[in-house]
């Protein structure tokens, strides 16, 4: 009987540790809300598309992050009907709006306007917005 004491306690105590990792780990994904691997691991993948010397990666590539930037905001709770709406109600959750809006505007007009020409520079601001207005959002 005193032979198993020592490893009822130790069991005992990995149980503890264990539910505290845990509980640990679920708080920090409640905390955002988000699943932060998933985001990373898609944001990631947008910019190793993305290629300077490919003007065809450009536009994707906006469109994309884009389309990523409004999920995340869905999967807040963010109000409305579109991404305009979305950023219109929930714009006071990121450090620079007006950069998000300007970002968001240039996915407009790739998607809506089909000879319009994005150069290297101008996609590389856009993606370092999108990617400022997830990490806002906890998202990466």
């Amino acid at each position: 009987m005193l032979d198993i004491l020592p490893i009822i306690i130790v069991f005992s105590i990995a149980l503890i540790v264990g539910a505290g990792l845990i509980f640990l780990i679920e708080r920090g994904k409640r905390k955002t809300g988000l699943d932060q691997e998933k985001y990373r691991s898609k944001w990631l993948e947008i910019e190793n598309t993305f290629n300077i010397n490919n003007e065809t990666t450009f536009s994707m590539c906006i469109i994309r992050a884009d389309s990523l930037l409004d999920h995340a905001m869905k999967e807040k709770d963010f109000i409305g009907d579109s991404m305009g709406e979305r950023l219109k109600n929930g714009g006071h959750k990121f450090s620079s709006i007006d950069s998000v809006w300007t970002a968001h505007k240039i996915r407009n007009k790739i998607a809506h306007e089909s000879d319009t020409k994005i150069d290297a520079r101008v996609t590389r601001q856009s993606l370092n917005t999108f990617k400022r207005a997830l990490k806002d959002l906890g998202a990466i």
